[in-house]
């Protein structure tokens, strides 16, 4: 019988699973360490014995090139490999790295500038024009303190992988303001969760924390392409720390394509400085939930103008459900630009909080155009920007506290235009506007739009007619502020309820509203009411003229009523009841032309007294008589009525008590009254 005399099977095992454990422990230990890499020396070549844990050339020295490539082959799995520069020798401050080939990182690495006394330079001079200057591929690394330049058509730093860091970098500019031009300055492509800036121990605006200073790239300052949830914090882009103006020629921030993307955050620190590039700002096709927050746009925190050459912020082909600004601590400040906000082609985005063409302690910084605009120059994709919210959605309950939806002034232009047609459902409510060089709203990029009868057009925002105010006066006996206005609005045309907002305009032809005070809202067509707002809940004075909007159950937003009279004591008192029609007044948004009207005759009259309309365009006409108190006694048209001819009407005061009348004429485009006194 065979027996066997060597080791057994058993023993076998046993040594070769020690040796395995063995193995593997020491592997463990490998993986686990932190390697220390300290550059010493402006050259560039490559590491002579790459994975041996030793960074060193041919030469024995440890160039930047050699410290990268041992820390992608020296494996580690526990806290990323450190790339010190404390031993690099300085020439009058500076350690100049001119790159003889693209820096790529495979494995997780912290390469950190400040480590060294001076300003270490990454130079791209001598390297052919598809060249990036350090490219991450990588997840977890960390590229800090470091000027890079001169990578003329790639990027200072391109970015493939997650979870990276970038910050305390001069990216296209040293620090002292030279010029080092890039194509881009940060280039993420399909990275996700990765931190661009941030702001460390920055106090002020004045101090770079953990930001990166990135200017004077050809293209864009950075650049997310494909990325999600990435952050970009407390950067100066385009802007120096002392205010140089340092210019990308394009975008200072572009994301094209990518979700949850912030620009900005939660407090003022957390903004950029974006000035005196292309545009400021730009999502673009496909970007979504992406939220653009607390930044200064054009401007700083002093006032001072570093104006983008085009828009402030661009949201154009379709980038949808994002958020440009949100409560008031969490706005954009954006001024001297062409444009403030320009959206194209990108519904279902929101605007609120922000401050346009004014700073948040009301210094006026206004941009060179319109505050706002929903445009469309060229594309004709048809898509609009239908369901955008700037300031509070219909359905909301607007606040009377400082938490207005956006404070847009001091713009050259309109405060906010809806210029492309196909869009509608444009909420524009609850916010502040006032001293624009033209109107608050303005639905056609026209001028005023003149409301049709029973609101039948269509176009942006549906054309919707905005309310015409009769009167509106200071009520002491309620302590309120009364208006009356109506609608010429038929149900069967528009959405009903109509939501009306009540504003405080700035003065009482600016066709603006300052200060929100109040909403009602009706169910019924062509409405016709007086409201109410208590005079406790907002600041008013007896000077002050109201104006308002309308916005149907769709969100369709209509321009700014004309403002009412001043505001007037109405206790119910005949001289008060007077002051409050202010019957002298006239409204007349359709020009001197729009309606004839003549006095009525006899005056004073008994029973009767005859007048005469002579209309120049087709409208609504609503014809009433009033008593001393307002109260309507008697309503003798409510009906259209056709241009040119002369159409005649008779009060008959056979039921009336003798005294004073009001004849309140009322169309589109304009409202008049006339006093008639009844003798009898």
């Amino acid at each position: 019988m065979y027996t066997h005399k060597g080791p057994s099977i058993l023993h076998f095992l046993k040594l070769t699973s020690f040796s395995i454990v063995l193995i593997l422990s020491s592997n463990l230990s490998l993986l686990q360490a932190q390697n220390v890499f300290y550059v010493d020396t402006w050259f560039d070549d490559s590491d002579a014995n790459p994975g041996d844990g030793v960074c060193a050339t041919a030469n024995g020295e440890c160039t930047f090139r050699a410290a990268i490539e041992e820390a992608n082959e020296f494996p580690n799995a526990g806290s990323a490999d450190v790339i010190s520069f404390e031993q690099i020798p300085l020439l009058s401050g500076l350690a100049v790295i001119t790159s003889e080939a693209n820096y790529k990182i495979t494995s997780p690495v912290i390469i950190d500038g400040t480590t060294s006394s001076g300003e270490i330079i990454l130079n791209g001079t001598d390297l052919p024009g598809l060249a990036n200057g350090i490219t991450v591929n990588a997840n977890g690394s960390t590229i800090r303190g470091l000027t890079i330049g001169n990578f003329i058509e790639r990027s200072a730093i391109k970015i493939n992988g997650n979870s990276n860091v970038i910050e305390q970098n001069y990216l296209g500019v040293t620090q002292d303001g030279t010029l080092m031009r890039n194509g881009r300055g940060v280039y993420v492509q399909d990275g996700h969760n990765n931190r661009i800036g941030g702001i460390g121990d920055a106090l002020s605006f004045d101090e770079l924390g953990n930001g990166n200073v990135i200017g004077g790239n050809s293209g864009y300052g950075i650049f997310i392409f494909e990325g999600d949830n990435n952050f970009v914090r407390h950067n100066f882009i385009g802007v120096s720390l002392t205010g140089q103006d340092i210019g990308n020629t394009d975008r200072g921030v572009y994301v094209f394509v990518g979700e949850g993307n912030v620009i900005g955050g939660p407090t003022h620190l957390h903004g950029n400085l974006i000035g005196n590039n292309g545009n400021g700002i730009s999502l673009e096709s496909g970007t979504t939930s992406s939220i653009i927050r607390n930044n200064y746009i054009g401007t700083d925190p002093e006032g001072n103008d570093y104006g983008n050459s085009y828009a402030g912020i661009v949201l154009v082909l379709d980038p949808s459900v994002n958020k440009i600004g949100g409560t008031k601590e969490q706005g954009n400040v954006i001024g001297f630009n062409q444009v403030g906000i320009e959206i194209v082609e990108s519904p279902g985005n929101s605007i609120k909080g922000n401050f346009i063409g004014v700073n948040r302690e009301g210094t006026p910084i206004g941009n060179h155009g319109p505050g706002i605009r929903v445009f469309d120059p060229v594309y004709v994709f048809s898509v609009g920007s239908s369901n955008t919210i700037i300031g509070y959605p219909q359905e909301s309950v607007i606040p009377l506290s400082m938490e207005k939806g956006n404070v847009i002034a001091w713009n050259d232009g309109p405060g906010i235009v809806i210029a492309e047609e196909n869009s509608v459902s444009c909420s524009i409510r609850g916010n502040s506007i006032f001293n624009n060089n033209a109107s608050g709203i303005d639905l056609g990029d026209d001028g005023l739009t003149v409301n049709d009868s029973d609101d039948a057009d269509i176009g942006q925002n549906q054309l919707q007619n905005y309310p015409v105010i009769q009167r509106a006066f200071y009520r002491p006996g309620n302590n309120a502020i009364a208006i009356e206005f109506t609608v010429s609005s038929d149900d069967t045309i528009v959405n009903y309820p109509l939501t009306i907002d009540a504003y405080l305009a700035d003065d009482d032809a600016s066709w603006e509203g300052e200060t929100y005070i109040g909403t009602v809202s009706y169910e019924t067509p062509n409405a016709n009411g007086l409201f109410e707002i208590p005079a406790d809940d907002v600041e008013w004075a007896l000077e002050d003229v109201v104006v308002l909007t309308a916005t149907d159950a769709d969100g369709n937003t209509s321009e700014f009523s004309p403002a009412s009279t001043p505001l007037s004591d109405a206790d119910g008192g005949p001289v008060s009841a007077i002051n409050d029609l202010q019957v002298d007044n006239q409204i007349n948004k359709g020009g001197v032309d729009a309606v004839q009207f003549s006095s009525p005759y006899p005056n004073p009259f008994n029973p009767q007294a005859t007048f005469s309309l002579t209309l120049s365009e087709r409208q609504h006409v609503r014809i009433s008589v009033l008593d001393l108190l307002g109260r309507e006694v008697d309503l003798l048209h409510s009906d259209p009525l056709a241009p040119g001819a002369s159409h005649e009407f008779t009060i008959d005061g056979s039921s009336f008590s003798s005294g004073t009348y009001f004849v309140r004429v009322q169309g589109d485009q304009f409202v008049e009254m006339k006093q008639v006194t009844l003798l009898k």
